[in-house]
């Protein structure tokens, strides 16, 4: 059975989709791509650690709603449109922090021309599991 459904503590999605579909069966848990906006829909900074903050902080709002916590985490994409930016300290050193030690997975990390909006530098995906 399929469970979908939008934290209340992040930025609602459009119509079209949701943030998050459960397969309450199996325990996986698809997390649609998070982005630096704030729940009110402004973007969180004009750079990519400002908007990494906002992506992160929306991760540990979908984690407390699920109560879940982020060794859950069982795969990560990442889409960015500056790998220069993304490997610089505060950009690579707050995705350390979040994922690192226990809570590492695979990821795959991909540069683009562009996301869904001019100003919204990264793009982050992810499958939990729920135990």
């Amino acid at each position: 059975m399929l469970r979908r459904l939008d934290p209340p503590g992040i930025r609602a999605p459009a119509p079209s989709y949701c943030q998050i579909t459960e397969d309450t069966r199996l325990g996986i848990v698809y997390v649609a791509g998070q982005v630096g906006l704030t729940k009110d829909g402004a973007i969180a900074g004009p750079d990519m650690a400002s908007q990494l903050r906002q992506v992160l902080a929306n991760f540990d709002a979908i984690l407390e709603e699920l109560k879940l916590d982020r060794t859950a985490f069982a795969r990560r994409g990442v889409f960015v449109t500056d790998m220069d930016e993304y490997f610089r300290d505060e950009v690579n050193g707050q995705m350390l922090a979040y994922f690192g030690g226990a809570n590492r997975c695979p990821s795959t990390l991909v540069g683009v021309n562009a996301l869904f909006r001019p100003e919204v530098k990264i793009e982050v995906e992810a499958v939990l599991h729920r135990p």
